[in-house]
């Protein structure tokens, strides 16, 4: 049985890193590995990458919110280190076999990373903060 592995080529830049990292992947060749290519664009905002991401052994993106939902739902990422979740994914294609799977620790500190640095004062001090990310644990 293969693992699968999602990788979401992106717009923008996305399209050009994710076809030079099929091609490393050609020649490498993981074994039993199956990716599964999905585009991504202003029409795949309007769906769900839960399904997408059902029984995949990890994401490779460079997409920040793909990778957010991905170790949400406890799929492994690999990403680029400037990616926003960098910090709770493995950077390195290499890793592609066993990538990073940070436990609830790293996790509730990345969270605190992301509160600290994706609201305002006024959201965090309301609490807003708060409630949105204790609705993703």
């Amino acid at each position: 049985m293969s693992k699968k592995a999602v990788i979401i080529r992106g717009d923008g830049t996305g399209p050009e890193l994710i076809n030079s990292t099929l091609r490393i992947f050609d020649a490498v060749n993981p074994s039993n590995i199956e990716f599964i290519i999905c585009d991504a664009g202003n029409e795949w905002w309007e769906t769900d990458i839960k399904d997408d991401l059902k029984n995949a052994h990890c994401l490779v993106t460079n997409m920040s919110l793909a990778a957010i939902d991905a170790v949400m739902n406890m799929v492994p990422a690999i990403t680029h280190q400037r990616n926003v979740a960098s910090f709770v994914t493995s950077r390195e294609i290499s890793k592609i076999k066993k990538p990073m799977r940070p436990g609830r620790k790293t996790m509730n500190e990345w969270l605190k990373m992301l509160s600290d640095n994706q609201f305002t004062i006024k959201e965090i001090e309301h609490g807003l903060a708060y409630e949105i990310l204790k609705g993703q644990l």
